[in-house]
């Protein structure tokens, strides 16, 4: 049996909001590490943290997928 055909699909990202305050929190704690040990283990967390932050908010997107036969939006699913 065949999938239904897609009428619509959309990922929904973080709103850019979240990206500033992951940015403002990225920063400070970049900071926080790099006052007292010096600019390369700032430097360092600043590049770990980033793509931690940058992991977490893509990974959490939600799709949302819209078919003939359901609605679908992240693990939900809604039939017609």
């Amino acid at each position: 049996m065949t999938p239904p055909p897609e009428l619509y699909r959309e990922r929904l990202y973080a709103p850019a909001s979240w990206w500033a305050v992951c940015l403002a929190l990225v920063v400070s704690l970049s900071v926080a590490v790099g006052y007292p040990l010096g600019l390369p283990a700032g430097l360092v967390t600043a590049a770990l943290a980033g793509g931690a932050v940058v992991w977490v908010l893509v990974s959490a997107a939600a799709g949302v997928l819209v078919t003939e036969e359901a609605l679908t939006a992240g693990r939900a699913r809604l039939p017609r």
